[in-house]
């Protein structure tokens, strides 16, 4: 009964270890096929543009707003964009409301990613986040990349668009 028992756990744990393996291995795979870069690394963003429906930019962080995502190669993302624009300092004496004014223009989020080279998509899987709405959620990017530049453009069903510009920063060694 032991052998079996250990038998039926490795069998359990099989599309688990496979599955690993083949987020890492099909970046590779993609690399050497499509000559395409790898999407782990650190990237800064360089440049934001958040676009109503009737094609207004409403970028409230500012078009070269702080930020940088991090993407390792085991499949773990963090995200973090703050705005341009200057902020007031704070003391101890600051409300909950004038904090939250200073720094509500702040976009934070980890969890994991899966990339798609067929489709050319990431997708990042929401583990915690600033907006607690976004936790437990996917959101699916398309992207490309433009010369070095790693582009995240893409449209919501309510008609805003969103483009993010990122350059890379560090690459990671090779986990193979």
């Amino acid at each position: 009964m032991r052998a079996s028992m250990s038998m039926i756990v490795l069998w359990l744990l099989t599309p688990l270890l496979v599955g690993c393996h083949t987020s890492q291995t099909r970046e590779s795979s993609a690399l050497q096929e499509g000559g395409l870069p790898p999407v782990a690394g650190v990237w800064r963003l360089v440049e934001l543009h958040d676009w109503n429906a009737d094609g207004e930019d409403v970028s409230a962080l500012g078009v070269h707003a702080p930020g940088v995502f991090v993407y390792t190669p085991d499949g773990h993302l963090s995200l973090h964009i703050m705005t341009e624009h200057e902020r007031d300092l704070i003391d101890r004496d600051t409300s909950d409301a004038e904090f939250g004014r200073i720094y509500y223009p702040y976009i934070g989020y980890f969890g994991t990613y899966d990339v798609d080279y067929e489709r050319m998509t990431i997708t990042h899987h929401i583990e915690g986040a600033k907006v607690p709405n976004r936790i437990g959620t996917a959101a699916t990017r398309p992207f490309y990349f433009d010369n070095d530049d790693l582009v995240l453009d893409f449209t919501n069903p309510d008609g805003r668009r969103f483009y993010r510009r990122l350059k890379r920063v560090e690459t990671f060694d090779d986990p193979s």
